[in-house]
């Protein structure tokens, strides 16, 4: 295990990746204040649509990937709305209208488009080719079933495609329906 660490130090160290291309360390100090940034905005869309101060279990990340791009992860947890208790479920005193998981499921996928078009202008130092996405590992906590309790939702984009739509070369629509998007 740690010969695979020292094997990924050195290529970071020396700024190496596949196919000889070569990253240069200012270009990845200003991706990674980028990235930065960006998990900071995530983080924020994500408490404005869910009022629950236990929703979020893990601030988003940012990672750059060479030949790719970067993929912000979060970890969020829905259905807060109610308590499991030995009576039944209880409405939860925080949440105010509780919401179906299905709901909740097309909020997240809302935000993370609406994100993604929004503020994925933020990584401006990535190349035209490269990739902004947004992974989300979304736990029902009352659903009970292993199988079903868990959803993974991935929405990606060219870097072009995100620059056209912030010059408004191409409209929402059209924006939507470039992006790849995936749940499973």
């Amino acid at each position: 295990m740690w010969y695979i660490l020292m094997i990924s130090m050195v290529l970071l160290v020396t700024g190496t990746v596949g196919g000889g291309q070569v990253v240069s360390p200012s270009r990845l100090a200003e991706l990674k204040k980028d990235a930065r940034v960006f998990e900071r905005i995530i983080g924020e869309v994500l408490r404005q649509n869910f009022d629950n101060p236990f929703a979020v279990a893990a601030d988003p990340m940012a990672a750059y990937l060479p030949g790719y791009g970067v993929v912000v992860s979060f970890h969020l947890r829905i259905n807060r709305g109610t308590i499991r208790g030995f009576r039944g479920d209880l409405p939860s005193p925080v949440v105010r209208e509780p919401r179906s998981r299905e709901e909740q499921l097309e909020v997240v996928r809302r935000t993370m488009l609406r994100a993604l078009a929004d503020y994925g202008s933020t990584m401006k130092n990535l190349g035209e080719t490269e990739r902004v996405s947004i992974y989300a590992h979304v736990e029902d906590r009352n659903e009970l079933d292993p199988a079903k309790n868990r959803a993974e939702l991935v929405v990606s984009s060219v870097k072009a495609d995100i620059d056209r739509y912030l010059t408004r070369e191409i409209d929402l629509d059209e924006f939507r329906r470039r992006v790849e998007s995936l749940e499973y």
